[in-house]
């Protein structure tokens, strides 16, 4: 998938999920012409490019005896478990993400590689809009829950200063080498998470497993 351009991505999908279709449906007889049942194949998807992930998956979702399952790992019993997905699942990158750092601030756990993981979030974000600085995104932040009006820096300065915060203290934290935040720091954090939230509605739901190896395999109901 990665030597491909995102218009054969797509195509390449089509053509496979059309003929996995085709081949799971299949005409019986009775009393009603033409009525479609479903052959039990089972089948997995598994791909680390998230463009062709989401052409497969609605393409065949709009056959509803599909089901969404997820590859999780258990570390306690070193296992790999199936697991079904709900509705409002999160697929993308930048959704588990923030759903780990929502969970790190509910539990008092933010570690110095969160500003990381915001920053890769905010990059995905400048880039989907066309953005060359991420800088942008940050417009109309609060500063200790007080919009720039409130306060003593203009928007421009205010939007300079978390735009600083990201850059210095992306560089200060290893995954490797887990390290909690300061106090200080939390509140910039919890900041900079709040107004992404807002800003772009993100929508996060409750995740039990955020270390989960995979997050597709889909087989016929």
């Amino acid at each position: 998938m990665s030597s491909l351009d995102d218009n054969n991505v797509i195509a390449f999908a089509e053509q496979l999920y059309t003929v996995i279709r085709q081949q799971l449906k299949r005409e019986v007889d009775n009393q009603k012409a033409g009525k479609e049942d479903f052959r039990r194949i089972k089948f997995i998807v598994s791909s680390h490019h998230a463009l062709f992930f989401h052409t497969m998956l609605h393409g065949l979702m709009a056959d509803r005896k599909l089901g969404r399952y997820y590859l999780s790992r258990n570390k306690q019993k070193d296992q790999l478990v199936l697991k079904s997905m709900s509705d409002n699942a999160p697929f993308y990158y930048n959704v588990a993400m923030m759903s780990e750092i929502k969970k790190a601030i509910e539990t008092d756990k933010l570690y110095t590689f969160h500003f990381t993981v915001l920053r890769s979030v905010m990059e995905k974000i400048k880039e989907f809009f066309g953005h060359r600085d991420f800088a942008i995104i940050l417009e109309g932040i609060k500063y200790r829950g007080e919009t720039y009006d409130k306060t003593a820096f203009s928007k421009e300065e205010l939007t300079e200063f978390y735009s600083r915060v990201v850059n210095v203290l992306t560089h200060q934290g290893s995954m490797f080498t887990p390290a909690l935040m300061n106090e200080d720091n939390k509140k910039l954090a919890t900041a900079i998470f709040k107004h992404l939230v807002e800003k772009y509605r993100f929508v996060l739901p409750d995740l039990n497993d955020f270390h989960s190896e995979a997050w597709i395999a889909t087989h016929s109901d």
